[in-house]
């Protein structure tokens, strides 16, 4: 928890420099974490008993859940 505020101050532009880098870091890592994110859930399936089971109409799924 301590180590965001700390790399901030590190990569953060301060008042008159060029935004820049920040920028580009910025995307790096939008890009880093969206690769994590996408490679770590491709490879999920569904279990087979929640496949098999019979999935009930929309106006029985309302009333059950209400």
């Amino acid at each position: 928890m301590a180590l965001p505020p700390v790399l901030i101050l590190a990569i953060q532009p301060g008042p008159g420099q060029d935004p820049t880098p920040f920028r580009w870091t910025m995307v790096a890592l939008g890009v880093i974490l969206c690769t994590i994110i996408f490679v770590s859930t491709y490879f999920y399936e569904e279990k087979h008993y929640q496949q098999e089971e019979e999935q009930p109409g929309f106006i029985k799924s309302v009333v059950e859940k209400f």
